[in-house]
């Protein structure tokens, strides 16, 4: 994933893509009316997930941010709040989505022309297992 600079916690911005560096909560509410239930309803992004805030609110002087998660595959985790406070000692870094896209669409090329492999035994492949290939033109 490429990145460039490091930002302030507090004041992450809207419609802005950043990466987190640690375990972080993930809220299914901003206000649950039943806190406690929520906590088991809680998710844990992991280190090099995407965060895309949606919106901000305050509360008690700390912003919260609705935030659209993605993982380091790039695959949708879901929308939720995370605490400014959870990302405190973080390397939060703003993540630049041109390049993101740009890597995704040569992926997308890739797919696209899939069916050119031939004679390839995956069978030994378990889980999420990495697979290298390398490719001459």
């Amino acid at each position: 994933m490429e990145q460039s600079e490091y930002v302030d916690v507090q004041s992450l911005k809207l419609n802005t893509t950043f990466s987190i560096s640690r375990k972080t909560p993930l809220m299914p509410q901003f206000e649950p009316s039943d806190p406690l239930a929520a906590l088991n309803d809680i998710k844990y992004l992991q280190p090099e997930c995407r965060i895309r805030i949606l919106s901000i609110k305050n509360k008690y002087n700390f912003p919260w941010y609705e935030v659209q998660a993605i993982n380091k595959e790039g695959k949708s985790i879901g929308k939720g709040w995370i605490n400014s406070t959870a990302l405190v000692g973080q390397n939060i870094r703003i993540v630049d989505e041109a390049k993101v896209a740009s890597k995704s669409e040569n992926i997308q090329k890739f797919v696209s022309t899939e069916q050119a492999i031939t004679n390839v035994d995956f069978s030994i492949v378990k889980g999420y297992d990495k697979i290298y290939l390398t490719f001459k033109l």
